[in-house]
Protein backbone atom coordinates (compact mmCIF):
# COMPACT_ATOMS: atom_id res chain seq x y z
CA UNK A 1 0.00 0.00 0.00
CA UNK A 2 0.98 3.15 -1.14
CA UNK A 3 0.49 6.63 1.50
CA UNK A 4 0.22 9.87 0.90
CA UNK A 5 1.03 12.94 2.71
CA UNK A 6 -1.86 13.17 3.73
CA UNK A 7 -2.54 9.50 4.68
CA UNK A 8 -2.37 7.96 8.21
CA UNK A 9 0.90 6.26 8.43
CA UNK A 10 1.62 3.36 9.84
CA UNK A 11 1.78 2.21 13.59
CA UNK A 12 5.35 0.88 12.99
CA UNK A 13 6.30 4.46 11.98
CA UNK A 14 4.87 6.25 14.70
CA UNK A 15 6.64 4.16 17.00
CA UNK A 16 9.73 4.26 15.45
CA UNK A 17 9.79 8.59 15.59
CA UNK A 18 7.99 8.28 19.18
CA UNK A 19 11.13 6.32 20.38
CA UNK A 20 13.38 8.67 18.68
CA UNK A 21 12.02 11.73 20.49
CA UNK A 22 11.95 10.01 23.81
CA UNK A 23 15.03 11.54 26.38
CA UNK A 24 18.22 9.42 26.73
CA UNK A 25 17.52 8.95 30.55
CA UNK A 26 14.08 6.92 29.24
CA UNK A 27 16.49 4.03 28.20
CA UNK A 28 18.00 3.55 31.56
CA UNK A 29 18.54 4.90 35.08
CA UNK A 30 20.88 7.86 35.16
CA UNK A 31 23.89 7.45 37.00
CA UNK A 32 23.96 8.77 40.56
CA UNK A 33 25.58 12.21 41.12
CA UNK A 34 26.24 11.59 45.20
CA UNK A 35 27.11 8.79 46.89
CA UNK A 36 26.88 6.98 50.78
CA UNK A 37 29.95 5.07 51.46
CA UNK A 38 30.12 3.71 54.63
CA UNK A 39 33.60 2.60 56.07
CA UNK A 40 33.82 -0.39 57.99
CA UNK A 41 37.43 -1.20 58.72
CA UNK A 42 40.05 0.97 60.55
CA UNK A 43 42.63 -0.57 57.54
CA UNK A 44 44.76 1.36 55.66
CA UNK A 45 44.50 -0.55 52.20
CA UNK A 46 43.27 -0.44 48.75
CA UNK A 47 42.16 -3.07 46.19
CA UNK A 48 42.02 -5.65 48.73
CA UNK A 49 38.41 -7.14 47.70
CA UNK A 50 38.28 -8.09 51.54
CA UNK A 51 34.40 -7.61 51.59
CA UNK A 52 35.29 -4.18 53.89
CA UNK A 53 35.71 -0.60 52.81
CA UNK A 54 38.60 1.60 54.52
CA UNK A 55 38.85 5.16 54.15
CA UNK A 56 41.50 5.16 51.52
CA UNK A 57 39.36 3.32 49.65
CA UNK A 58 36.46 5.59 49.97
CA UNK A 59 38.09 8.47 49.24
CA UNK A 60 39.80 6.65 45.80
CA UNK A 61 36.51 6.17 44.76
CA UNK A 62 34.55 9.76 45.41
CA UNK A 63 37.51 11.13 43.70
CA UNK A 64 36.21 9.16 40.23
CA UNK A 65 39.81 7.14 40.37
CA UNK A 66 38.31 3.37 40.98
CA UNK A 67 35.10 2.32 39.70
CA UNK A 68 32.31 0.90 41.60
CA UNK A 69 33.18 -2.63 39.67
CA UNK A 70 36.65 -2.87 41.25
CA UNK A 71 34.77 -3.36 44.53
CA UNK A 72 33.31 -6.93 45.50
CA UNK A 73 29.77 -7.57 45.89
CA UNK A 74 29.82 -7.17 49.40
CA UNK A 75 31.85 -3.80 49.60
CA UNK A 76 28.91 -2.31 46.86
CA UNK A 77 26.69 -2.96 49.92
CA UNK A 78 28.52 0.09 51.86
CA UNK A 79 28.07 1.83 48.59
CA UNK A 80 24.99 3.35 47.93
CA UNK A 81 23.40 6.33 45.81
CA UNK A 82 22.29 9.18 47.66
CA UNK A 83 20.02 12.65 46.66
CA UNK A 84 22.43 15.58 47.73
CA UNK A 85 25.76 15.78 48.60
CA UNK A 86 28.07 12.16 48.25
CA UNK A 87 29.17 11.44 52.37
CA UNK A 88 31.69 9.31 54.03
CA UNK A 89 29.91 7.47 57.45
CA UNK A 90 32.03 5.95 59.82
CA UNK A 91 30.42 2.40 60.98
CA UNK A 92 33.67 0.80 62.98
CA UNK A 93 33.47 -2.14 65.77
CA UNK A 94 33.92 -0.36 68.79
CA UNK A 95 37.51 -1.26 69.75
CA UNK A 96 38.87 -0.18 66.17
CA UNK A 97 37.74 3.63 66.00
CA UNK A 98 41.70 4.59 64.95
CA UNK A 99 42.73 4.51 61.30
CA UNK A 100 46.58 4.41 61.27
CA UNK A 101 48.27 5.47 58.28
CA UNK A 102 50.88 4.69 56.52
CA UNK A 103 51.11 7.26 53.90
CA UNK A 104 49.34 10.34 52.55
CA UNK A 105 45.89 9.83 52.27
CA UNK A 106 44.89 10.88 48.61
CA UNK A 107 43.52 14.71 48.50
CA UNK A 108 39.67 15.44 49.42
CA UNK A 109 38.83 15.87 45.37
CA UNK A 110 35.04 15.43 45.18
CA UNK A 111 33.14 18.40 45.63
CA UNK A 112 30.34 19.14 48.49
CA UNK A 113 31.52 15.83 49.97
CA UNK A 114 31.21 15.00 53.69
CA UNK A 115 33.25 13.57 55.81
CA UNK A 116 30.89 12.74 58.95
CA UNK A 117 32.03 10.68 61.88
CA UNK A 118 29.31 11.91 63.96
CA UNK A 119 28.05 8.57 64.24
CA UNK A 120 30.38 7.19 66.53
CA UNK A 121 31.06 9.54 69.69
CA UNK A 122 31.03 9.45 73.32
CA UNK A 123 28.94 11.44 75.40
CA UNK A 124 30.73 12.78 78.53
CA UNK A 125 29.15 14.82 81.86
CA UNK A 126 31.42 16.60 83.88
CA UNK A 127 30.57 17.12 87.91
CA UNK A 128 28.67 20.12 86.83
CA UNK A 129 26.70 18.58 84.35
CA UNK A 130 28.20 19.95 81.14
CA UNK A 131 27.89 17.30 78.41
CA UNK A 132 31.13 17.01 75.82
CA UNK A 133 30.32 15.08 72.98
CA UNK A 134 33.69 12.91 72.05
CA UNK A 135 34.98 12.48 68.69
CA UNK A 136 35.85 8.73 68.68
CA UNK A 137 36.66 8.35 65.15
CA UNK A 138 40.57 9.23 64.71
CA UNK A 139 42.86 9.48 62.48
CA UNK A 140 46.54 9.62 62.94
CA UNK A 141 50.20 7.68 61.30
CA UNK A 142 50.57 4.16 61.75
CA UNK A 143 53.92 3.49 64.47
CA UNK A 144 57.05 4.17 63.13
CA UNK A 145 55.05 5.52 59.86
CA UNK A 146 56.22 9.22 59.04
CA UNK A 147 53.36 11.11 57.39
CA UNK A 148 53.21 14.61 57.39
CA UNK A 149 49.74 15.26 56.50
CA UNK A 150 46.31 14.45 57.63
CA UNK A 151 43.64 15.27 55.48
CA UNK A 152 44.27 17.20 52.56
CA UNK A 153 41.17 19.25 51.00
CA UNK A 154 41.07 20.95 47.55
CA UNK A 155 37.45 20.95 46.31
CA UNK A 156 34.86 23.56 46.85
CA UNK A 157 31.93 22.89 50.12
CA UNK A 158 33.61 19.68 51.77
CA UNK A 159 32.37 19.24 55.16
CA UNK A 160 34.77 17.64 57.50
CA UNK A 161 32.73 16.67 60.84
CA UNK A 162 33.38 14.59 64.22
CA UNK A 163 36.74 13.30 63.38
CA UNK A 164 40.08 13.31 65.78
CA UNK A 165 43.06 13.84 63.64
CA UNK A 166 46.37 14.62 65.72
CA UNK A 167 49.91 12.93 65.34
CA UNK A 168 50.94 14.07 61.75
CA UNK A 169 54.68 15.32 61.75
CA UNK A 170 58.13 14.12 60.50
CA UNK A 171 61.61 14.84 61.35
CA UNK A 172 62.52 18.38 61.87
CA UNK A 173 65.79 18.00 59.19
CA UNK A 174 63.38 17.51 56.84
CA UNK A 175 60.10 19.84 57.56
CA UNK A 176 61.79 22.90 56.31
CA UNK A 177 59.48 24.89 54.47
CA UNK A 178 57.82 22.05 54.49
CA UNK A 179 53.95 21.81 55.06
CA UNK A 180 53.24 19.93 57.93
CA UNK A 181 50.17 19.50 59.65
CA UNK A 182 46.58 17.62 60.62
CA UNK A 183 44.91 19.33 58.54
CA UNK A 184 45.49 21.09 54.86
CA UNK A 185 43.31 23.08 52.68
CA UNK A 186 44.67 24.17 49.36
CA UNK A 187 44.46 23.92 45.54
CA UNK A 188 45.10 20.47 44.02
CA UNK A 189 48.25 19.62 43.57
CA UNK A 190 49.48 22.36 45.85
CA UNK A 191 53.41 22.20 46.41
CA UNK A 192 54.75 20.55 49.09
CA UNK A 193 56.62 23.34 50.45
CA UNK A 194 55.03 26.95 51.63
CA UNK A 195 58.30 28.62 50.69
CA UNK A 196 58.96 28.36 46.93
CA UNK A 197 60.80 30.84 45.32
CA UNK A 198 59.89 33.30 42.73
CA UNK A 199 61.36 31.29 40.16
CA UNK A 200 58.83 28.73 40.42
CA UNK A 201 55.07 28.92 39.20
CA UNK A 202 53.93 28.18 43.20
CA UNK A 203 54.88 31.85 43.69
CA UNK A 204 52.04 34.11 45.00
CA UNK A 205 50.14 34.79 43.02
CA UNK A 206 49.71 30.79 41.88
CA UNK A 207 48.96 29.91 38.08
CA UNK A 208 45.81 30.95 36.94
CA UNK A 209 44.20 26.73 37.38
CA UNK A 210 45.13 27.45 40.92
CA UNK A 211 41.78 28.04 42.20
CA UNK A 212 41.05 28.54 46.27
CA UNK A 213 38.72 25.90 47.15
CA UNK A 214 35.41 27.43 48.11
CA UNK A 215 33.61 27.25 50.99
CA UNK A 216 34.84 24.58 52.91
CA UNK A 217 33.67 23.52 56.58
CA UNK A 218 35.90 22.15 59.50
CA UNK A 219 33.23 21.58 62.42
CA UNK A 220 33.40 19.88 65.47
CA UNK A 221 36.66 17.86 65.35
CA UNK A 222 39.30 17.31 67.42
CA UNK A 223 42.77 18.46 65.77
CA UNK A 224 46.21 17.34 67.60
CA UNK A 225 44.14 15.48 70.44
CA UNK A 226 43.32 12.41 70.47
CA UNK A 227 39.73 10.56 71.86
CA UNK A 228 39.88 10.38 75.77
CA UNK A 229 43.29 11.99 75.56
CA UNK A 230 45.31 9.44 76.50
CA UNK A 231 48.95 10.84 77.64
CA UNK A 232 51.57 9.37 75.31
CA UNK A 233 49.62 11.14 72.34
CA UNK A 234 52.25 11.94 69.96
CA UNK A 235 52.54 16.06 68.86
CA UNK A 236 51.52 17.36 65.80
CA UNK A 237 53.41 19.83 63.97
CA UNK A 238 50.55 22.18 62.86
CA UNK A 239 47.01 22.17 63.25
CA UNK A 240 45.40 23.65 60.57
CA UNK A 241 47.24 24.97 57.56
CA UNK A 242 45.30 26.98 55.05
CA UNK A 243 47.73 27.24 51.96
CA UNK A 244 44.87 28.28 49.69
CA UNK A 245 41.34 29.31 50.44
CA UNK A 246 38.14 31.54 50.18
CA UNK A 247 35.67 31.52 52.74
CA UNK A 248 36.60 28.47 54.87
CA UNK A 249 34.64 27.59 58.36
CA UNK A 250 36.32 26.39 61.26
CA UNK A 251 33.57 26.33 63.91
CA UNK A 252 33.40 24.71 67.45
CA UNK A 253 36.56 22.57 67.54
CA UNK A 254 38.92 21.44 69.89
CA UNK A 255 42.69 22.56 68.75
CA UNK A 256 45.60 21.56 70.94
CA UNK A 257 49.28 20.11 71.61
CA UNK A 258 50.67 21.38 68.21
CA UNK A 259 54.54 21.83 67.92
CA UNK A 260 53.64 25.08 66.24
CA UNK A 261 50.30 26.89 65.43
CA UNK A 262 46.92 25.56 66.01
CA UNK A 263 46.26 27.68 62.54
CA UNK A 264 48.60 29.02 60.24
CA UNK A 265 47.37 30.88 57.04
CA UNK A 266 49.66 30.43 54.34
CA UNK A 267 49.06 33.02 51.00
CA UNK A 268 45.57 33.55 50.16
CA UNK A 269 43.05 32.61 53.57
CA UNK A 270 40.03 35.09 52.25
CA UNK A 271 37.03 34.93 53.98
CA UNK A 272 38.18 33.02 56.69
CA UNK A 273 35.54 32.05 59.58
CA UNK A 274 37.18 31.16 63.33
CA UNK A 275 34.57 30.51 65.46
CA UNK A 276 33.64 29.12 68.82
CA UNK A 277 36.81 26.92 69.03
CA UNK A 278 39.07 25.88 71.80
CA UNK A 279 43.09 26.46 71.01
CA UNK A 280 44.98 25.01 74.13
CA UNK A 281 48.16 24.34 74.40
CA UNK A 282 49.74 25.02 70.63
CA UNK A 283 53.26 26.06 69.97
CA UNK A 284 55.27 23.67 72.33
CA UNK A 285 58.41 23.68 69.70
CA UNK A 286 58.37 27.06 67.31
CA UNK A 287 55.78 29.12 66.08
CA UNK A 288 54.16 29.86 69.67
CA UNK A 289 50.79 31.27 67.59
CA UNK A 290 47.35 29.43 68.71
CA UNK A 291 46.75 31.66 65.25
CA UNK A 292 49.29 32.69 62.79
CA UNK A 293 47.50 34.67 60.19
CA UNK A 294 50.09 35.42 56.74
CA UNK A 295 48.94 36.07 53.22
CA UNK A 296 45.99 37.53 52.28
CA UNK A 297 43.60 37.26 54.89
CA UNK A 298 41.26 39.86 53.95
CA UNK A 299 37.68 39.32 55.91
CA UNK A 300 38.72 37.11 58.37
CA UNK A 301 36.81 36.97 61.14
CA UNK A 302 37.65 35.57 64.88
CA UNK A 303 34.88 35.47 67.24
CA UNK A 304 34.15 33.99 70.45
CA UNK A 305 37.05 31.55 70.43
CA UNK A 306 38.80 30.66 73.57
CA UNK A 307 43.12 30.90 73.78
CA UNK A 308 44.30 28.81 76.89
CA UNK A 309 47.92 27.88 77.75
CA UNK A 310 49.88 29.23 74.69
CA UNK A 311 52.98 27.89 76.08
CA UNK A 312 55.71 30.31 73.91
Amino acid sequence: MVYSLLSQPPKSLLLAVLLTLLPTAAWGQAEPTAWQVTVNSNADTLDRNDGQVTLREALTFLNGDRPLEKFSPRERLQIVPKAGKSRIQFQLPPDQTTISLTQVLPEVQAPGVVIDGSSQMQRQVDEVGTETLIPLIALTPAPEAVVPQGLILVADEIQVKALSIYGFNQPHTATAGSIVANVVVAHPGAPPSASQGRDTPYYFPFRDSDRAPQNIMLMGNWIGQAPNQPPETPRSAHGIYILNAENLSIQDNVIAHHQGAGIVTGFRAEGTAIERNVLEANGTAGLPDAIRLEGRVDRTLIHSTLLLQQLR
